[in-house]
């Protein structure tokens, strides 16, 4: 469930799409490389979408941040 919400949460956020809308729970490979091509490719939208995931990654605080703070948080867990 949680995938399903994540990725409806980054295309509304307009910083990504999800990749197999259509076809899930399953994957089907034209659909997979279509979402990837308008996040990846060389398109307008392509580049907007990334500019906006780059400008919300500073404003949280940088790229490795999500993973710098859960793994740091795995760590504690695990040392307790």
């Amino acid at each position: 469930m949680d995938t399903y919400d994540f990725a409806a949460r980054v295309e509304h956020m307009g910083i990504g799409v999800r990749g197999n809308a259509g076809s899930a729970p399953a994957v089907r490979a034209d659909e997979l490389a279509a979402a990837l091509d308008r996040v990846a490719g060389d398109s307008p939208e392509a580049a907007a979408l990334r500019e906006r995931a780059r400008t919300l990654s500073k404003a949280l605080g940088g790229p490795n941040r999500g993973r710098k703070v859960a793994a740091e948080q795995i760590r504690k867990f695990m040392a307790s």
